[in-house]
């Protein structure tokens, strides 16, 4: 029997599948989501060229010539505010600008290299370097720092000084350094006539090529023909660097005042006047603002060791901070009174001294006529690990050792790292207890970056704005990816 079969008519008028006009667009958009993965694996995630040239309005503040400053404002110290406890003094004042040392009227000098500038009796000159950083014991993590031995480098020869030598050359105590953990610590050391009339005021160091501001911890001093700046660098890798020393010398003025309350010490374009003496044992200083008025509080407890404390708290007008002055103490028997202390910030100085204010005579202010500004542009921090030589960028750069011990460390560690600062909109950190302080080996500040977003609450990421000079909170890859794809299908 013949089989039945389908006529050409009966087939054409069978319904066709139905038609999915979406699942195109889906297998499109598929496609380029896996193509723009692609794209991202393929280049760093993270990319900071270190030779850049980076923003330069925190550089051109320093290394720019210096304008005259505003001159001294008449009316601040009529309206101060002192309050005393049995415990602290307050001085509250009005604060409505905030002048600094970069209005002292200086010369410029610039130097190549480990140079000199001449001085009234002869040169100063940057001669060595020295660099400590190692590892912590098990037993010093929560210490504030690690003495480590310092290898020292002849700034002149450019070279490495041999163990043996160092004795020779370079003092005792300057042999070891405190390594704080995240950066390598650094001391230049300089040279001058002995019987020279020299002050170290202050000094920073930039990366010459992107002008990053690379200090941190600072301290400085010197006497007798040797001067030091110490600080930690934030970088681990190659590359030239500009150290700026601001430096006062003679011809020198000296002023005599009583230790009494409210005497001044004057000059054209500054002032210090003694706004406190506070007789007990200093246990701090501190300083702030709070709307249109600052104040600084020193706190002290009543004098109960044998050698009681006195403390001289000066405010300066129109700045304290980085004067070219030195402040010293004459006992009634002619001696020079030390031993209690000091400090300077902002607008105030503190000069302490062990005695009582029975035993004094007088205060002496040592004032430097002559203000210069001299930077060195160095081929290279010495001493840094050799595989970052030739780094390409800054988030791959290799860093031996790390310890931290604290969010605001951590964070402070990254943005040195790679030169960047976080947005004012900064990702959430939430480490588990008992995560400080942690160590880390062999690391890179990509892999310290992804550790720090890996304890937030909920996925986040950040992008770099190397114009901005930022990193910028951001969505994660695969959710914008997902969004985008989102939105496609909406349409």
């Amino acid at each position: 029997m013949p089989e039945e079969s389908q006529t050409s008519d009966e087939a054409s008028s069978a319904a066709p599948p139905p038609r999915r006009p979406w699942a195109g667009i889906l297998f499109a958009l598929t496609l380029a989501a896996i193509a723009v993965v692609v794209i991202l694996a393929s280049k760093p995630k993270y990319f900071v060229d270190p030779k850049r040239e980076g923003k330069k309005d925190d550089y051109l503040k320093i290394v720019t010539r210096a304008e005259p400053g505003p001159g001294i404002d008449t009316e601040l110290f009529k309206q101060l505010r002192i309050t005393r406890t049995n415990e602290s003094v307050r001085i509250v004042y009005p604060d409505s600008t905030h002048p600094d040392s970069r209005l002292l009227n200086y010369a410029l000098h610039r130097v190549e290299g480990a140079g000199g500038i001449p001085t009234p009796m002869g040169r100063f000159s940057l001669r060595y370097q020295g660099i400590g950083y190692g590892e912590f014991e098990s037993d010093e993590l929560q210490n504030y720092d690690s003495d480590v031995t310092a290898r020292y480098f002849d700034l002149r020869a450019g070279r490495l000084i041999p163990t043996n030598d160092v004795p020779n050359l370079i003092e005792g105590h300057e042999r070891q350094l405190g390594f704080r953990g995240a950066f390598p610590k650094v001391r230049y050391l300089f040279e001058y006539p002995q019987d020279e009339k020299l002050k170290v005021i202050s000094y920073h160091l930039f990366d010459a090529n992107t002008k990053t501001r690379l200090t941190g911890g600072y301290s400085w001093g010197g006497q007798d023909g040797k001067a030091y700046v110490e600080m930690d660098v934030k970088k681990w890798h190659s590359g030239p660097v500009e150290l700026v020393v601001d430096l006062a010398t003679g011809p020198v003025e000296t002023i005599e005042i009583p230790p009494r309350e409210g005497e001044v010490i004057r000059q054209p374009d500054w002032e210090l006047r003694l706004a406190a003496v506070v007789e007990g044992d200093s246990s701090g200083t501190s300083s702030g603002s709070r709307g249109t008025n600052s104040y600084v509080q020193i706190r002290f407890r009543e004098n109960e060791t044998r050698r009681p404390e006195t403390s001289f708290l000066f405010l300066g007008n129109p700045w304290a901070y980085h004067l070219p002055v030195d402040i010293a103490v004459t006992g009634k028997d002619g001696k020079e009174m030390t031993g209690g202390g000091g400090g300077s910030s902002g607008r105030y100085v503190r000069k302490g001294i062990r005695g009582t204010l029975e035993a004094i005579d007088h205060v002496r202010a040592t004032i430097y006529k002559d203000v210069k500004r001299v930077v060195f542009t160095l081929p290279t921090v010495y001493g840094l690990p050799k595989e970052n030589d030739e780094i390409t960028n800054l988030f791959e750069t290799r860093i031996p050792y790390m310890r931290i011990k604290s969010k605001w460390e951590f964070r402070e560690a990254i943005e040195g790292l790679a030169q960047l600062r976080f947005a004012a909109r900064t990702p959430a950190f939430n480490p588990p207890p008992a995560y400080f302080p942690i160590e880390f080996h062999d690391t890179t500040p990509r892999e310290l970056l992804e550790e720090y977003l890996s304890h937030s609450p909920q996925p986040q990421a950040v992008a770099v704005d190397v114009e901005q000079g930022k990193l910028i909170l951001d969505e994660p890859v695969v959710q914008k990816l997902i969004k985008r794809i989102g939105k496609s299908l909406g349409k």
